[in-house]
């Protein structure tokens, strides 16, 4: 007879504060590299790595458009 293991990690909205925040996490564990979901999305790796984690200030943003391409590279 096996046994019901349960695991207790943190829900999704207690990990990440930011929907950005989540594809970030994402970009970077998924088996595709950032600079290949760059190219799938047309622009380069450090304009990719800008919008999914903005200095303060910064004009480079991650909108809508940017999320389909996201979601149809990965």
């Amino acid at each position: 007879m096996s046994q019901l293991t349960l695991d207790f990690e943190p829900s999704l909205p207690e990990r990440f504060s930011s929907l950005r925040e989540f594809i970030h996490h994402r970009s970077m564990v998924v088996s595709k590299p950032l600079k290949a979901q760059a190219a799938d999305m047309d622009i380069g790796a450090s304009t990719l790595s800008r919008k999914l984690n903005p200095a303060d200030g910064d004009t480079q943003r991650m909108n809508c458009d940017d999320l389909e391409q996201w979601l149809a590279s990965t």
